[in-house]
């Protein structure tokens, strides 16, 4: 795939515009099925949709383990107003579309990203993964499309949640081929969504660190290194921020380094990956049903995932260095034999 994989507007309005395949449409509504079954589990005994429950009493004012961006929370108050029927069908139904249109976007397998356990899972419990993801390949395709404002809407939205949206982003704003002023403009919808957010609810970034430093997320199911390597893992990030590669390479590196390398990053939120061309690679996803057997802690062994896709992105680079560094004797020796 050629490095216009950015940037490339007519490129992504094909693929957002091509017909549905069987396995798409089979994906799209197992996703629906799977999400009004829970529905139904839902309003029986309240035992699904547990984070879609956390969001709506944040708006209320009950923020028990709400730790993302304040500025979201009118679109839960809106939802809020609504029977759980209707807001919590709207909500499934909105992150569905949201990774269907990020993986269109980006070109990766629509069927793998949705039927993937991470999908299914979040579905379940009514999380804002698809949001996001549907958030960064907003802004990526309004980047493309010279759509500086709304690009920077996506923008905000994807860093709601920010151990699976600010990398990315932060990548694509400065990979898409465009000015600096371009690049400001992306900031201005940002910028205007946090300062109203302080306005709204005071210093919540300070309450929300209290909150955690009482509370903190459950990192049982998190997939990132740093459990296991500390500050070491932030060594992860080199590679692919220094390496000569593709914008294109370059960003799904990025991806593959954020799930690995950053404090804490839950197994559902690998879903963006998915969204990438990185072939039947998504499918491991699937692993997580080793749910059923180990529980939460069993799913930490995703992190294998992510880590296939940064060696694969690795394993060339590191050829050619060693090929260049065990030639560079040979030559060295043959100079000083021409000199004799």
């Amino acid at each position: 795939m050629p490095d216009d994989w950015f940037g490339d507007a007519r490129t992504i309005d094909q693929r957002l515009r091509r017909p549905l395949t069987r396995g798409e449409v089979f994906a799209l509504v197992l996703c629906v099925a799977i999400a009004l079954l829970f529905l139904w589990v839902r309003i029986d005994n309240g035992g699904a949709y547990y984070d879609l429950s956390l969001y709506l009493n944040a708006s209320r004012g009950e923020f028990y383990t709400f730790f993302y961006g304040n500025w979201i929370l009118p679109l839960f108050w809106l939802l809020s107003f609504l029977p759980i029927v209707l807001s919590h069908t709207l909500w499934s139904l909105l992150n569905i579309a949201a990774v269907f249109f990020a993986a269109r976007v980006f070109g990766g397998n629509v069927t793998f990203a949705l039927v993937s356990f991470q999908m299914l899972y979040s579905l379940i419990y009514g999380q804002i993964t698809g949001l996001i993801v549907g958030s960064v390949a907003l802004m990526y395709w309004a980047a493309a499309h010279e759509r500086w404002y709304l690009a920077g809407l996506g923008l905000i939205l994807a860093v709601t949640k920010y151990q699976l949206g600010l990398f990315p982003v932060v990548a694509i704003w400065l990979l898409v081929d465009t000015s600096w002023k371009n690049r400001l403009k992306m900031l201005v919808v940002p910028v205007m969504l946090v300062a109203s957010s302080f306005l709204f609810y005071g210093n919540w970034v300070a309450d929300a660190l209290a909150r955690w430093a009482v509370a903190p997320s459950d990192a049982q199911a998190s997939v990132a290194l740093w459990r296991w390597l500390g500050f070491f893992a932030l060594g992860l990030w080199l590679p692919p921020l220094l390496s000569r590669v593709t914008r294109r390479e370059r960003f799904i590196w990025i991806l593959a380094a954020n799930a690995l390398a950053v404090p804490y990053f839950q197994q559902a939120d690998l879903v963006l990956l998915w969204t990438m061309p990185i072939g039947a690679i998504a499918l491991l996803g699937n692993l997580g049903y080793v749910f059923f057997v180990g529980r939460f802690p069993a799913l930490q062994i995703l992190a294998v995932v992510p880590l296939i896709v940064y060696v694969k992105m690795l394993a060339p680079r590191a050829q050619a260095l060693f090929a260049r560094v065990s030639r560079k004797p040979i030559s060295t020796m043959e100079d000083s034999h021409d000199r004799t």
